[in-house]
């Protein structure tokens, strides 16, 4: 009798040890007792917060550094760590700007001819997603701008008395929350916004 759990414990490992054919992507699989028949690949990886893509795109949307968000950039905390955006070489109104996320990675914005706050920019996104941002009619300072994202979405970000720079803004999109952005002490290009 002492040779039955001897070989109950030899067939259970052989049972888990043993190697077999690799199943196919869309095979039913056994785990631990239970049956998996979704396929692995689609599986996606963790994503990034959309407040991190938020202030990766707009511009004020955190602290100013040395006292221009417009000449120097800014930076903002996310759910992730500390965001930096660093001015282009001609200011984030010329030339753009450029974002280090938390995890190193980074956001690069561009803008259209004409200039940003003029006419719009085009951020690209560490995972290659592109956002097209156009400013309204009165420019991105005092009337606010709409922006596309790679699957089409668009948010419309519209200036709090037609005033982006001194007073924030508020950007809806379907079927997300609004975020608002409130300039600090009613200066958003000194002193950047709080956006919530």
């Amino acid at each position: 009798m002492r040779r039955a759990p001897a070989l109950v414990l030899v067939a259970l490992a052989a049972g888990c040890c043993a190697r077999g054919r690799t199943p196919a992507p869309d095979a039913a699989v056994e785990v631990h007792g239970r049956v998996l028949t979704e396929r692995t690949d689609q599986f996606e990886p963790a994503r990034r917060s959309g407040s991190a893509a938020y202030h990766a795109a707009v511009p004020m949307a955190g602290r100013c550094t040395s006292g221009d968000c417009l000449q120097h950039g800014w930076s903002v905390t996310t759910p992730e760590g500390e965001a930096t955006a660093r001015c282009a070489s001609e200011a984030c109104g010329k030339s753009g700007w450029t974002v280090r996320h938390p995890d190193g990675s980074e956001s690069v914005t561009r803008c259209r001819s004409g200039g940003c706050f003029e006419s719009g920019w085009t951020t690209t996104h560490p995972d290659g997603a592109i956002v097209e941002v156009r400013c309204l009619s009165g420019g991105c300072l005092r009337d606010g701008w709409t922006a596309t994202g790679a699957d089409g979405a668009v948010t419309e970000t519209r200036c709090t008395q037609r005033d982006c720079a001194r007073s924030g803004w508020t950007t809806a999109g379907e079927g997300a929350a609004a975020i608002a952005c409130r300039c600090a002490s009613a200066n958003c290009v000194q002193n950047g916004a709080d956006c919530r």
